[in-house]
């Protein structure tokens, strides 16, 4: 059985896994990166439709005020955004727009922020992210272990290093066999670390707790896509349009990009309406929310007037995504 020691052992190697394994590095660490896949970062290549938003030029430190009123009100710099603001605020004023932009550009990556503040990289693709992430990687004396799975994480026995077993994911014969006893195989690599950072993403709360023996936290969802009824919505999948969402009878609606899927609706203004939603509560989606009701119809008839549509279908083309309209008129009747 392989021992390899480190200062820390880091599990997962996504944007987390990266950006802490370059800081500590960076620390003076000696650091070995743990990854399942055979690459690198591949989430962080479906990010922001592909164009990888890394922050907001609204997002400011200067937050100290707020974290000693705890006064949600005076919240700025997109802190009031989250349920419990002051628990947010100390990492804000640490790592606000200016640090992440900054952290990027010392990786050689230029970034720039489209007219909300919303900050990109200048190439507009999300590849230029993960290129000077693993490239940073690259120039620093950090081991990567790719294709190879954490079995189990051990707390210290010796007071001083934690124990990660880990499995190489190419090795099929060691891979079948570790079903049954994975702690046990003979061909598991030991990494010992004095620390240990779990950076899994969306790894389920069973998943974590098979993992450790350290006591966890039960884990919820925060943001994110929205499970729906599929028939009213069925032919979407794939069609993104701007309109506002709203949760019947509470919370304030949200605009901004609306994307259909198969299962729901995903897309901004669902993350940030997903905060609020409860189990079977009812989602309205408005089309034209700067038009009331009665100055839509008035548009409608005027459309009827002055426009011979040879179908219904191309009754709102150009005012309506094609496929949203046949959607729509077939609700209608």
């Amino acid at each position: 059985m392989a021992f390899q020691v480190f200062d820390v052992a880091i599990v997962g190697g996504g944007a987390a896994g990266l950006v802490a394994a370059i800081a500590a590095a960076d620390g003076g660490a000696s650091v070995c990166l743990i990854e399942k896949g055979a690459r690198l970062g591949t989430k962080l290549l479906k990010t922001g439709n592909g164009r990888c938003n890394l922050s907001n030029a609204s997002i400011e430190g200067s937050l100290g005020a707020v974290l000693r009123s705890q006064d949600v009100a005076q919240c700025s710099g997109g802190a009031s955004f989250y349920n419990h603001p002051a628990f947010v605020v100390p990492t804000l004023e640490r790592f606000d727009c200016l640090s992440v932009c900054s952290f990027f550009e010392d990786l050689g990556l230029l970034t720039i922020a489209d007219e909300r503040g919303w900050v990109y990289p200048r190439t507009r693709s999300a590849n230029s992210v993960l290129d000077v992430l693993v490239n940073a990687v690259g120039r620093r004396e950090i081991s990567v272990l790719l294709q190879h799975e954490a079995l189990r994480i051990e707390p210290p026995a010796d007071g001083d290093h934690f124990i990660v077993r880990v499995l190489d994911a190419t090795d099929h014969t060691a891979a079948d066999s570790a079903s049954a006893s994975p702690a046990q195989n003979a061909a598991a690599t030991v990494i010992r670390a004095s620390r240990v950072i779990v950076a899994t993403g969306a790894l389920g709360e069973q998943a974590l707790a098979e993992l450790t023996t350290l006591d966890t936290l039960p884990c919820v969802p925060i943001l994110g896509p929205l499970k729906t009824e599929v028939k009213p919505i069925r032919g979407l999948n794939g069609v993104r349009v701007m309109a506002s969402i709203r949760l019947q009878g509470s919370a304030p609606a949200e605009y901004g990009e609306i994307l259909f899927r198969d299962y729901g609706l995903s897309g901004i203004a669902v993350f940030n309406l997903s905060r609020f939603v409860q189990q079977g509560q009812t989602l309205s989606l408005d089309f034209f929310p700067e038009l009331s009701a009665v100055e839509l119809l008035d548009r409608l008839k005027a459309r009827t007037e002055k426009l011979s549509a040879p179908s219904a279908s191309s009754f709102f083309d150009g005012m309506l995504h094609r496929r949203l309209a046949v959607i729509l008129l077939r609700r209608c009747g």
